[in-house]
């Protein structure tokens, strides 16, 4: 039979027993074994001699709580002894403070969150609440509503919803529960509201450096948190219908207003345009005001002749800038032997562009006569007219025998306006110090990359230039000399933005001009050097490691003299330049 009058302590056990006519006695076997071992006895009670079911209790106290134990009826007769079914029965648990645990929150948002927890009520009535803040130790702390969860020993899941919470805050909380025997703190818990997006703002700033052809538009935008790229939309109409966007920019994901501009060329003179800037984020696209702006009237080219440099018996680099003032203007060089220009000629014919600042200009002229005094000026013309530079002069040195060397030339596989060229130099001792090596990485004789050791004004310089359509963008000046019998590795970098040469323990960089150079095919000059070239590499598209018994397919082109030769080293497996006799 089941036990009765269960408490913390103590639990009364019930029996029956039908003696079958016999003079019986009975006893309960109790302990925490569920097999009986180890089993204590009750004392034996006598329950007579009769033929039906006679009824027997025993007392048990001083049992530990929370604790389940396993009981039987023993009964002995003359006849023998009969073992009852084995039950049991759980002490209670005593009544004692709240178990509390505090829980992760839920539901987290830029403004709300659902803070969670376990009470265990251990028998009283018991309440339950949350406290909450944003200090880390709960100091002075906002309780939530208290919570009912009645009386029992299992658990029972809290919660509570807050709302207009701050976003992108730290908070912190905790579970507290209450019954008559006490108070329980849960561990202090913490959560981070989310961030609030939205789309970015924009202002829309005055144009600056308003030309005739040119101007800049401004504004400020503000990512709001988010990557967000901005751009103008520009044109003749108030409404900016059928806009022109400028380029997009990419602005970052702050909370702070970023300044953006784009630069406008190419703009009618006497025009009013219209603008506004726009800008973008996962969250939304947002317009600014559309403003406006007229660019001036139209001028003439302003154009300044320049000292020449590279001056030879031969040859000498003519420089000029020319200020398009809007227009779209070409402009050249008118060079002759007469102080006035009688008779002049013209060379290096360029267009240059319609900007509204100084353009640079440097014209080779390669076919001069040695101890001749030239004049020269730039002249520059637009749709508003036509400029002329000052007339300077120079005078050519006498001339010198000519260096004898060799070029060798070959296109790329692949074409691109980046990549880096290197190739592997081992001069040769054969004809002593003082050679060239020059490398131009080329798309047409007019747009290239050059690097050289030697300039023809000055032997003991070497210089590393980005020319674009005749003109001279870049220029740095590189003294690192080499010596016979090394082996060199020369390294170029080449990129609209950025070109390096490195070359002889030293560095050159061009970063002045980003207009594109496409890279189509590469010369190497050898002049007053033999040496032998190797692992000529494009990255990407080409390789030239002279590892099968050939030179291949090159352009070849004799400066001057018979002796010049560009042949293969079966020995070494590399090319020879036999450039000024050994």
């Amino acid at each position: 039979m089941a036990a009765t009058s269960t408490t913390a302590n103590a639990s009364i056990l019930n029996g029956s027993v039908n003696p079958n006519g016999q003079a019986t006695t009975v006893h309960f076997e109790w302990g925490e074994n569920a097999g009986m071992a180890g089993a204590v006895s009750t004392p034996d009670q006598s329950v007579g001699n009769g033929v039906s079911d006679a009824s027997f209790t025993a007392s048990l106290t001083g049992l530990a709580s929370s604790t389940t134990y396993y009981y039987r009826v023993v009964a002995t007769n003359a006849a023998g002894t009969t073992y009852g079914a084995i039950q049991g029965f759980t002490t209670a648990t005593p009544a004692s403070a709240p178990t509390v645990q505090s829980l992760d929150a839920t539901g987290i948002t830029s403004g709300a969150a659902t803070l969670n927890g376990n009470v265990i009520p251990n028998g009283p009535a018991t309440t339950a609440h949350f406290e909450w803040g944003t200090s880390p130790t709960l100091a002075d702390a906002t309780p939530t509503v208290d919570n009912a969860v009645g009386s029992g020993s299992t658990g029972v899941s809290v919660s509570a919803s807050l709302s207009g919470l701050s976003q992108s805050t730290v908070y912190y909380c905790r579970l507290v529960a209450t019954n008559p025997y006490g108070t329980s703190y849960g561990s202090i818990k913490s959560f981070t509201t989310e961030v609030a997006y939205s789309p970015p703002s924009v202002q829309t700033l005055g144009a600056t450096g308003i030309a005739a052809g040119a101007a800049t538009l401004n504004g400020v935008a503000d990512p709001k948190g988010l990557a967000t790229v901005a751009y103008f939309q520009w044109g003749t109409s108030p409404s900016l219908a059928d806009a022109t966007p400028t380029a997009d920019n990419a602005i970052g994901s702050g909370t702070a207003g970023v300044p953006v501009a784009a630069a406008l060329s190419g703009l009618a003179p006497a025009t009013t345009y219209r603008y506004r800037l726009v800008a973008v984020n996962p969250a939304g696209t947002t317009y600014g005001a559309i403003a406006g702006f007229t660019t001036a009237e139209a001028d003439a080219p302003t154009a300044s002749t320049l000292e020449p440099t590279g001056v030879s018996a031969g040859s000498a680099t003519l420089n000029a800038t020319v200020n398009p003032n809007g227009l779209a203007t070409t402009a050249r060089i008118v060079i002759g032997v007469d102080s006035g220009l009688a008779g002049a000629r013209e060379v290096g014919e360029q267009p240059v562009g319609s900007g509204t600042s100084d353009v640079a200009m440097a014209v080779p002229v390669d076919d001069l006569t040695p101890s001749t005094t030239y004049y020269y000026r730039v002249v520059a013309s637009n749709a508003n007219g036509s400029s002329s530079g000052e007339i300077l002069c120079f005078t050519t040195p006498a001339g010198e025998e000519p260096s004898q060397g060799i070029i060798f030339s070959k296109m790329f596989t692949s074409y691109g306006g980046s990549g880096v060229f290197t190739i592997d130099f081992h001069p040769i001792a054969e004809h002593g110090d003082g050679g060239h090596i020059a490398i131009r990485i080329m798309d047409t004789p007019t747009t290239y990359f050059e690097f050289s050791t030697r300039s023809a004004s000055d032997p003991t310089r070497g210089s590393f230039i980005k020319v674009r359509r005749g003109v001279v963008v870049d220029s740095a000046e590189f003294t690192h000399p080499y010596s016979q019998g090394g082996s060199y590795a020369i390294r170029i970098t080449m990129d609209q933005s950025q070109a390096t040469v490195e070359a002889f323990g030293g560095t050159a960089t061009l970063s002045s001009n980003d207009q594109s150079n496409p890279l189509v095919y590469f010369e190497v000059w050898t002049s007053d050097q033999d040496a032998y070239y190797d692992n000529i590499r494009m990255e990407p598209g080409f390789l030239d490691d002279f590892s099968a018994d050939t030179t291949g397919s090159y352009s070849l082109f004799f400066i001057s003299g018979s002796d010049s030769t560009f042949t293969y080293d079966a020995a070494g497996k590399r090319a020879k330049v036999t450039a000024g006799g050994s």
